[in-house]
């Protein structure tokens, strides 16, 4: 979450820090960044929103890869300030709704995602190590009752519960 300029949320202080501390030590540090949306069960990419596309996204598991999610927009940045730009351009096209609990509540999961590489030099050989940071945004579970969701807000609370609940699942 981005939190607010006062108290800001984890993803700020994270990419302040990477910034800081990666810069200083490893000057040769590429970062990029993705930023993509589920919502009811559909993925959509914020940072390039074209409802044309060629490809739809889907989620694929490689052997070396890992997870991850062909087709999806992967920019390159070098600074905090531009993480933090590509956050508030995709958060302002994420999915949001008033419910009774909550004026603009987020109808979907987000994930952030961050690529770093760095070119490691030991003497003998040349390697690249890579790592890939999943800053996940969970909508939070809705009881109808309190939410006061209705048709639309109801599907859409009722995928936001079952996702939480697979994810828990999952976690245990």
């Amino acid at each position: 979450s981005a939190g607010h300029e006062r108290d800001p949320g984890i993803v700020p202080r994270l990419t302040a820090e990477l910034f800081e501390r990666g810069a200083a030590e490893y000057q040769d540090m590429r970062v990029s960044a993705s930023f993509l949306e589920i919502y009811n069960e559909q993925l959509k990419d914020l940072l390039n929103p074209d409802l044309k596309r060629k490809k739809a996204l889907y989620v694929h598991q490689h052997p070396q890869m890992g997870v991850y999610v062909p087709y999806l927009t992967e920019e390159a940045v070098i600074s905090h300030s531009e993480c933090m730009g590509l956050l508030d351009f995709g958060n302002k096209i994420r999915a949001t709704s008033q419910t009774n609990m909550n004026s603009t509540s987020s109808r979907s999961h987000a994930l952030f995602i961050l690529r770093i590489t760095c070119p490691m030099n030991d003497g003998k050989f040349q390697r690249i190590r890579s790592s890939t940071l999943n800053l996940i945004d969970l909508a939070g579970s809705e009881r109808v009752k309190k939410s006061g969701a209705e048709g639309q807000r109801m599907r859409e609370g009722q995928n936001i519960n079952s996702s939480l609940s697979v994810l828990g699942q999952v976690i245990s």
